[in-house]
């Protein structure tokens, strides 16, 4: 059996870091709003000469309250910078996702997850 390394151009590879902090919040029209800085992330294409490149989509799901899970801020009320994009050789991106919290949510710490796919041109 062949090693697929052998017949398939190299993969497509995404280091991320598994984390954001965010700033303190700040009140902006009585709503908690605060910005957090994605760390760099590198993404490595080894398929530079058989494919014209890729484009990089982001999602970022609901956040759940840390200590009730059932505690949520919707997804929607999260916003991607515009730093990610497109390239076609081993890039260093980062990015900025915002927050505003429902006035009904209680403070504590919440988590979410963002996904990053890779889309092939």
């Amino acid at each position: 059996m062949d090693d697929q390394s052998t017949r398939w151009p190299p993969a497509t590879r995404v280091v991320l870091p598994s984390f954001t902090d965010f700033a303190p919040p700040q009140r902006v029209n009585g709503l908690s709003f605060t910005v957090g800085e994605l760390p760099e992330f590198t993404v490595n294409d080894g398929r530079v000469v058989s494919h014209p490149g890729w484009d990089l989509l982001a999602s970022i799901a609901d956040y759940r309250n840390e200590a009730d899970a059932s505690i949520v801020i919707p997804s929607q009320n999260a916003g991607l910078g515009e730093r990610a994009g497109s390239a076609r050789y081993p890039t260093v991106l980062t990015g900025q996702v915002s927050l505003l919290s429902p006035p009904d949510r209680p403070a504590g710490t919440y988590h979410s997850t963002m996904t990053l796919t890779l889309v092939s041109r």
